[in-house]
């Protein structure tokens, strides 16, 4: 029983690390980014160490209360 409950996790997993790495290879393709916030001034729709994916868009499709990231000139 231990094995049979320890070979089905093992496949859990395996299908869960499978699944995170397509996800991570399909969205770098289309420029999306993944960042960590580092400070407090995404609060309290962010918190400090979560993780938020960044994605393109057009400035134009903006608008009052959309969530941004930018990179200040000579940054990265």
């Amino acid at each position: 029983m231990i094995k049979k409950i320890t070979a089905w996790l093992g496949w859990l997993v395996l299908g869960l690390v499978i699944i995170s790495l397509s996800f991570v290879l399909v969205t770098s393709r289309k420029g999306w980014q993944f960042a960590a916030v580092l400070s407090g001034s995404m609060e309290p729709g962010f918190h400090v160490g979560g993780l938020v994916i960044i994605k393109p868009v057009d400035v134009n499709t903006l608008k009052v209360g959309d969530v941004i990231s930018f990179h200040g000139a000579g940054s990265q």
